[in-house]
């Protein structure tokens, strides 16, 4: 927020449109074991006791959940989550040994689309961001209750 403002501040008006303002954070949550923190998640999100899923008789090994896109006020929040080892982390972040052997990963995307420019920019922004920590924050508790501590 501290270098918004000296931006907002040396620009002021000059900014036009805003086309898209956002806040995201990405976490990786290590894990002992890939194939519980998959049947927490599948437990957690997923009917699988409907007519598709006893049809099939088959068990979920794998699952990557979401992204769900939700609505929140005036603004959207996109979360992407599901099991990963560590090959799949490092093929989205390059090879590194400090990644976990198996992780939850979580990506929560909290934006707006040309947000309302009615009122001043630096509270517009400030404002946007206290929404996005809060959401942040909430979905940080949910997935730890509804798929961490089961573990």
């Amino acid at each position: 927020m501290k270098f918004f403002g000296i931006v907002a501040d040396t620009l002021g008006d000059e900014l036009g449109n805003i086309q898209r303002i956002g806040f995201r954070e990405t976490q990786v949550f290590p894990t002992n074991n890939f194939d519980e923190l998959s049947e927490n998640i599948v437990k957690a999100f997923i009917k699988s006791d409907n007519p598709f899923f006893e049809a099939l008789n088959a068990k979920i090994q794998d699952v990557q959940l979401f992204p769900v896109i939700f609505r929140h006020g005036k603004n959207k929040f996109q979360i992407t989550l599901g099991p990963m080892e560590k090959v799949q982390l490092q093929q989205m972040w390059g090879p590194s040994e400090d990644l976990p052997d198996n992780a939850l990963y979580l990506d929560v995307d909290y934006y707006s689309i040309q947000p309302d420019r009615t009122s001043d920019l630096k509270l517009l922004v400030a404002d946007f961001i206290n929404k996005a920590r809060e959401i942040d924050s909430k979905v940080h508790v949910g997935i730890t209750d509804a798929v961490l501590n089961k573990s």
